[in-house]
């Protein structure tokens, strides 16, 4: 199972099968897995038929979680760009612009309304490390959420900026909870251990005289165990859209850059520590024998093979082969204490000789897109929202692999998140006289839907959210096309491979008004709602 709990969950489509229950009963065909029905013919000792289905079985990926792109690959991609001078043709200041277009180092961004735009933050932030603080950038006044007397064309540097400070609010239970785990994480940091590198006297296998080396690596920095503020900024350019409770808008969250990047140890840098130590320290173990066999290099190689479906138009190969080769030592070992500094490029002074040609010096913050949804005056469905989000299940925000049947649905589905990711609801620090809004946090997550335009497939994986979203036992109570958001490109590729490869990943939003539910029966309605929608089941028109 994945971790919504659903038990037709199979790796990929080939895993799905129909089964007749009743063979007498020619009507009465149920949906099964191939990890279901191996374990069952296991237990009745039927393993002599069906022998290419149960090879399939036994292959099958287990269920995994797959987390989003890494945001610290995000930043070190986004610096390297800075860098090379990508962005230099978008500066202020005149003459880095003139020197930019003569050298031809002009970057073209898909984002022609800002080029420039930070990467988006897709991966989830836990709750003890969202940032208690945050300080509002608002040049245009739009935290007072007036439609009149927006200039979206205007350029930031032509308005003074404007500084409002929020503060992080969560349900008492929430911010207990999010005490508790940062306790724990102080503790977990305060218990951590020196780590190792063993380092082999040979890279074939085989027998040596010489023994392995275990460098001690010094203790690594402390890991954050809370954020007490964080920069957020907003402007009119950035509109995503607008209903009649709220309006959102795409904005930069600018985070301490040690939330996503942790310091590293320079590999080269060890070696060269430990070898003018350990042909002495070898010599210990026996120097009147230095010709005696005292270890051995063990490389393990498992080929898997590929797979390839043949069919009467041509062969579609499932999986390429490829082999995993395993080292591992046995013998005597050298521990020799590595005395190597961790380094960080925000402290280029912890940077080593290997490294400074590639890895420039970079700021100590970094900045990601973000989507800040604001709300109207007297309305509380954004405090609602920002509740039901602490509330859901973690695996509202997981994207998993493989497929699940989400009844009533008959066919297989990808275990994407269902919700877009949640990273905090901000209040004013203090009364204003005037209204400005609570902020809330989400991923951005895309455009809204038009089902006319979806394939079947498309449309059943809609459907399938809000499937998943009753079986957790949540109403949604406000399902429309408008509330299916899509982004093509799977949040847990890398962007390139998201341009080569534009897969459509949709996510449901807007819970102003959702619920918990009691009775299934509460449910039945939506889900008639989502069929007619989505044009599926007793629901589907057949194309003219």
């Amino acid at each position: 199972q994945a971790g919504n709990g659903l038990d037709l969950w199979g790796a990929t489509l080939y895993d799905f099968y129909h089964v007749r229950a009743l063979p007498s009963v020619p009507g009465y065909i149920k949906i099964s897995t191939g990890s279901k029905l191996t374990n069952v013919m296991k237990a009745f000792d039927e393993l002599s038929t069906a022998k290419d289905q149960l090879a399939w079985a036994e292959r099958e990926e287990s269920p995994k979680e797959i987390p989003a792109w890494d945001p610290a690959e995000a930043i070190d991609c986004y610096e390297r760009r800075v860098h090379l001078g990508c962005f230099n043709a978008y500066s202020l200041r005149k003459e880095v612009r003139e020197a930019a277009v003569k050298s031809g180092t002009t970057w073209r961004s898909s984002g022609p309304e800002n080029p420039c735009r930070p990467f988006p933050l897709q991966r989830g932030v836990p709750l003890h490390l969202l940032p208690k603080k945050l300080h509002v950038h608002d040049p245009w006044n739009l935290l007072s959420v007036n439609f009149y007397n927006i200039h979206p064309k205007e350029a930031w540097s032509s308005k003074e900026d404007v500084i409002h400070t929020y503060l992080l609010s969560l349900p008492s239970a929430s911010r207990e909870a999010a005490d508790e785990a940062s306790k724990a994480a102080a503790a977990e940091e305060d218990a951590v251990k020196e780590q190792t590198i063993m380092l082999l006297p040979q890279e074939e296998a085989g027998e040596t005289n010489e023994p392995a080396i275990i460098a001690v690596l010094p203790k690594r920095p402390r890991n954050l165990t809370e954020v007490p503020e964080a920069h957020l900024y907003i402007s009119p350019k950035g509109r995503l859209g607008e209903g009649h409770h709220s309006v959102v808008y795409r904005a930069e969250w600018e985070l301490p850059r040690d939330l996503f990047c942790k310091s590293t140890i320079c590999r080269p840098c060890v070696e060269e520590k430990v070898e003018g130590t350990s042909s002495s320290s070898a010599m210990e173990v026996d120097s009147s024998a230095s010709q005696r066999k005292v270890g051995e290099v063990i490389i393990e190689e498992m080929h898997i093979p590929g797979e390839t479906i043949h069919s009467p138009r041509s062969p579609a190969t499932v999986t390429h082969p490829r082999v995993v080769r395993t080292t591992s030592y046995k013998g005597v070992t050298v521990q020799i204490y590595a005395d190597v500094p961790w380094q960080n490029p925000s402290f280029p002074e912890t940077m080593c000789k290997h490294r400074t040609a590639l890895c420039k010096p970079v700021p100590r913050t970094a900045v990601c897109e973000v989507a800040a949804k604001l709300s109207l005056e007297h309305d509380q469905h954004l405090a609602r929202e920002a509740s039901n989000y602490v509330k859901f299940p973690a695996h509202f925000f997981q994207h998993w692999n493989g497929y699940n049947v989400v009844p009533p649905l008959h066919n297989p589905t990808p275990v994407g998140a269902v919700v877009p990711q949640f990273y905090g609801y901000y209040v004013p620090e203090t009364t204003p006289s005037e209204y400005r809004s609570p902020i809330l946090l989400i991923e951005h997550c895309g455009e809204p839907v038009e089902p006319k335009k979806l394939c079947e497939d498309d449309r059943e994986e809609c459907a399938a959210l809000l499937f998943r979203f009753h079986y957790a036992g949540w109403l949604h109570e406000s399902f429309a096309a408008r509330n299916i958001v899509v982004q093509y490109g799977l949040p847990t590729t890398f962007p390139l491979e998201r341009a080569l490869k534009p897969t459509p990943s949709f996510r449901l939003i807007d819970f102003g008004r959702s619920r918990e539910y009691d009775s299934s029966s509460e449910r039945q309605a939506e889900e008639q709602v989502a069929l007619m929608l989505f044009d599926l089941h007793h629901f589907h028109r057949p194309s003219p």
